[in-house]
C-alpha cells in the first residue's frame, strides 16, 4: 500500500484566500494542512477532545450544538481569516 502523497511545504501558498491572510495567520497555516470539506461535514463534535485548529481559507464553517430540548443552537458562524478549534 502506498502512503498518501504529502504536499510540499509552500503548497499551501497556492490556496485560494492564503495571500489574503494577514502575516501572523499565514505562518500558521503554513504549519498545517489545507484540506476541503464538503457541506454538512462534522469537525468537531461537543464535548470530544480537542486537539486542532481550523483556519478557514474560503467557504464558511458554522458551530453548533443543542440546547436542552434537543433544539440545534447557532453559536456562530466564521469566513475566511476566522479560526476555531481547541489546541
Amino acid at each position: 500500500m502506498l502512503a498518501p502523497a504529502v504536499p510540499p511545504p509552500d503548497a499551501i501558498d497556492a490556496e485560494p484566500g492564503m495571500q489574503d491572510l494577514p502575516p501572523s495567520l499565514q505562518a500558521l497555516a503554513r504549519r498545517g494542512v489545507a484540506r476541503s470539506h464538503r457541506r454538512g461535514t462534522l469537525l468537531i463534535e461537543e464535548g470530544a477532545y480537542g486537539d486542532s485548529i481550523y483556519l478557514i481559507l474560503a467557504g464558511s464553517l458554522r458551530a453548533f450544538g443543542t440546547d436542552n430540548r434537543g433544539r440545534e443552537v447557532t453559536y456562530g458562524v466564521y469566513g475566511p481569516g476566522e479560526y476555531v478549534g481547541e489546541m
